[in-house]
Parts: structure tokens; sequence; C-alpha cells
């Protein structure tokens, strides 16, 4: 493995990182829900450990952060939306955070508390306390791929998901994902929509019908299943800021030079802003490569068929990096 890792990358019938897959595993190939969201969150990262490699993250010293910065909102988020749903006294839950060391003692920590608060009980109540519902089993065929699973958070008003903090760009991914397979289940008994209740900024996405919603998906699957065979340049942050670029400048054929643009400034970086080229699983793959990956044409297939059908959906707050 270390002389693969070292290797550079050409052109060739064999390229590094080439892992062929057996004609006899091409027909009977399965896959359920979580595995498919959980490669598309990081498929570098997922390619990379068939190869039995670990990530290994060094030490850093904290970032600098406001003196009264409050350590963890996930947790304030959880314990307001818990209360909200079962109908708790909220002048109990100051306290209880108190206690949890997730906020500061005093008036300050109740003054600290006051927006998010207010964030969640500003959402919408039919919402919040919608009865939960039997998880959903669903399979579908496409190709020679079995898709299967259970769709787990489902509600009267649909898929409602509670999201504690401000998505990053993988879990932006893993959210368009969970929306698609929920329109691609048609399930007639309830609303299609999802609800993504981020207390802050929360967020729905409408319905689509179900033969649009699994033509997208099988792009997903084929995508999975060629990032079986070799690593795709795919990267959550990059492409996601390529396909919201592409959008807003038009419908064309070919990526607009706005989103090429956009592409090289997320994949590069700057003093400003960490590039995804100095992510190590990146790094590794495509760092010795002499053309950057975000201007193949594979990268922009994959932004073309997997991400930009989606950005008319997309009424989300900015992702975070």
């Amino acid at each position: 493995f270390a002389r693969a890792f070292n290797a550079r990358r050409t052109e060739v019938a064999n390229p590094p990182f080439y892992v062929p897959v057996a004609p006899a595993e091409a027909g009977t190939l399965t896959l359920d829900i979580e595995s498919l969201i959980r490669f598309w969150r990081n498929p570098l990262r997922a390619w990379l450990r068939q190869l039995a490699w670990q990530p290994f993250y060094p030490a850093t010293l904290p970032a600098a952060e406001e003196p009264f910065a409050l350590p963890d909102t996930a947790v304030i988020n959880h314990q307001l939306l818990a209360g909200r749903r079962a109908h708790r006294d909220w002048t109990q839950i100051g306290p209880q955070l108190q206690q949890m060391n997730a906020l500061p003692d005093g008036l300050l920590g109740q003054s600290l508390l006051q927006p998010w608060r207010a964030a969640a009980w500003a959402l919408d109540e039919k919402i919040v306390c919608s009865p939960r519902l039997p998880d959903a089993v669903w399979s579908w065929q496409h190709s020679n791929i079995t898709l299967s699973g259970s769709l787990s958070q489902l509600h009267r008003d649909g898929q409602i998901i509670w999201q504690y903090r401000a998505p990053n760009a993988p879990e932006h991914i893993a959210l368009y994902l969970r929306h698609l397979i929920f329109c691609a289940a048609g399930l007639s008994h309830l609303p299609v929509r999802t609800h993504v209740l981020y207390p802050p900024k929360p967020w729905v996405w409408g319905p689509m019908e179900p033969e649009q919603a699994r033509q997208l998906l099988g792009h997903w699957l084929d995508a999975w299943r060629l990032g079986q065979e070799q690593p795709l340049p795919f990267f959550a942050r990059t492409s996601l800021a390529a396909a919201e670029a592409w959008y807003q400048a038009g419908h064309t054929e070919s990526p607009p030079e706005k989103a090429q643009d956009a592409a090289r400034k997320t994949y590069l970086g700057s003093e400003h802003q960490h590039g995804q080229q100095h992510e190590t699983e990146v790094a590794l793959v495509f760092g010795r490569d002499a053309q950057l990956p975000v201007d193949g044409a594979l990268f922009w297939q994959l932004v073309a068929d997997l991400l930009l059908p989606l950005q008319h959906l997309s009424n989300a707050p900015e992702i975070d990096a």
C-alpha cells in the first residue's frame, strides 16, 4: 500500500487506487439506505477504507472563541425541542442546562439562552408536535443494485428531521438524499414534505413525483457503483458550491465560468478559507495529479447529475464549512 500511495498517478489501464470488482459480484449488488447516505458524506474516505486505510487527525489547538460563547449549542437545541414536544415548563430548562454545564450560571446563562429559546418557540407547533408514525420499509431495484431500508423519521405531517446544529456540507448532502429517498418511496398516506427543524433557520423541501425522484436517485446509485471501483472527484463543500453557482448563473449545458470559479475557490482555498485540497483524503488521492480534479469532466458530470437537479428544491440556509 505504501508504494501505491506514493506512486504518481498515470493514465494507464490499471491506475493506482483501482479496486476491481469481481464479475460475480456485479450482478448481486445490495445496498442499504444508511450505507448509501454514509458513502456520499465523504466518498473518498469510504473508498480509502476499502484499502484498510484509517484517517489520522493530528492534535491541534482549539480555535480562539468569544469569551462567552456557548460550548455546545446542539445540547441546548436538543433540550429546547424536547421540552416543546413534551410541553415541559420552560422556566426549568435553563437551570437544567446550567446543571449540565451547557450554560453559564446566573443571569449570564439566562441571557445567552434567550435567542435560542425564542428560535425554538417560533417553530410551527403543528410540525414540532406532529405525531410519530411507524417506520416504513422500502426496497427498490435499479439496474443490478437493490436499495433497501427503513424510513424512520416519519410523522403525520411528512418527514421531520431534528437538526440540532447548523448542517455542514456533508450533512447537507445527507439531508438531500433523505428527502430524495422519501420522495422516491411514494408513500401515498403522507404529505411528501421534508421539514428540517434547525431552530435558528428551519426549512422545508417540497414534493417531487416518485418517478422523477427515482430517476435522480438512479444517478446516485450509478455513481455509487463507480465509486466502488475508483475514487470519485466528489467533495461535498466544493461540489455544492459549484452546483449553487451553476444554478444561479442559469441553466446551461456546460458549467459557466461563475461555477468553475466557485469550484476552484472552494477547492484551492485562500488565506481566509481552508481549501478542500488540503484535507487528508483529497491530498492523498488527488494531490499529485497534474490536473485539478475540479477541472476534470467527471467532477462536473457528478455535479450536473447529482446536485444541480436538486437546487430548485433548496430554500435552505447557507451551509457551514
